[in-house]
C-alpha cells in the first residue's frame, strides 16, 4: 500500500504511514500511486544478483517513457520479432549504437535533437582553431592550404 501524502511504499496491513505518519485507507490499498520519475526509478532498481533485464519489466518501462505511442509505433520498430529488453553492459552502463546522421550532419543534427549549446561550442571551437591557424601562418600560407584542401 503506497501514502498518498508522500508515496512510501508501506505494508498491506499498516494504519499509517512509516515515513510520514498519514492515515492509510482501504481505497488507497486498491489504486497504485501515480507513475512519476520516483516511482519508475524505483521498480527499474535490480538487485545484482538477477538478471539485468526482463522481458515484461522492459516493456513496462519503455511505455512509461515512451508514451502513447509506445505500443502504437515503437514496439514493433525496436523489437520486431523479439521480446522487450532493456540492454546493458556487465557494468550497469547503457550499450550505446552507432549514429550514421550524427556523423554525416554534425552540428546541425546536435540542433535538430535540441542540444543547442553543443553545437554552439563546436562551432566556436573550429572558429577559434581556425583563427590562430591563420594567425600563426599568415593569410598566405593560410589560403594556400584552404585551396589545396578544397580541391
Amino acid at each position: 500500500m503506497f501514502c498518498n501524502n508522500c508515496n512510501q511504499e508501506n505494508s498491506s496491513e499498516a494504519g499509517f504511514c512509516s515515513k510520514c505518519g498519514h492515515q492509510l485507507s482501504d481505497v488507497q490499498a486498491q489504486t497504485p500511486p501515480p507513475l512519476t520519475a520516483v516511482n519508475i526509478s524505483k521498480d527499474a532498481q535490480i538487485p545484482q544478483n538477477q538478471l539485468a533485464s526482463s522481458s515484461e519489466s522492459a516493456d513496462a518501462l519503455l511505455a512509461t517513457f515512451v508514451g502513447e505511442k509506445y505500443d502504437s509505433f515503437y514496439r514493433d520498430k525496436w523489437f520486431k520479432d523479439s521480446e522487450p529488453r532493456l540492454e546493458v553492459n556487465n557494468d550497469g552502463s547503457s550499450i550505446h549504437s552507432f549514429n550514421l546522421a550524427g556523423l554525416l550532419l554534425g552540428t546541425s543534427w546536435l540542433c535538430y535533437r535540441k542540444m543547442y549549446l553543443v553545437a554552439f561550442f563546436i562551432v566556436l571551437g573550429i572558429n577559434a582553431v581556425d583563427l590562430v591557424l591563420m594567425h600563426l601562418l599568415g593569410m598566405e600560407a593560410y589560403s594556400s592550404i584552404g585551396q589545396t584542401s578544397f580541391f
